[in-house]
């Protein structure tokens, strides 16, 4: 992938995810991690250890994925601080990310 064509299309690239997945990039970050995981349910700690900005707060883009149907979240039962990702739906995931990397380059094909 040619990296400043890519950059260049970035907005585009994003608002078009926006409309069609309904999901921001972070939010395909977080995709593409749990897939790399591969499981179905994981502390949402070890999600977060995963992501290259550890401070990257994402409660919100978690909550969107579970509106939209990609997981669950409960409490620990020992200890409420504690959330855990259940029911991970990973072949929703992998179809998303496939519409996604078919959006990319269809947008930088069209150079």
């Amino acid at each position: 992938m040619n990296l400043i064509n890519y950059e260049e299309r970035r907005k585009l690239i994003k608002k078009v995810i926006k409309q069609n997945l309904k999901l921001t990039f972070a939010e395909i970050i977080i995709l593409e991690k749990l897939k790399q995981l591969n499981k179905t349910k994981l502390d949402s700690t070890e999600l977060k250890h995963s992501l290259f900005n550890r401070n990257m707060p994402f409660s919100v883009q978690l909550n969107n994925l579970i509106t939209l149907g990609y997981l669950n979240k409960i409490r620990n039962e020992t200890d409420e601080r504690l959330i855990i990702l259940s029911n991970i739906n990973l072949e929703k995931i992998e179809q998303t990310l496939e519409q996604y990397h078919y959006i990319v380059k269809s947008i930088l094909k069209n150079n």
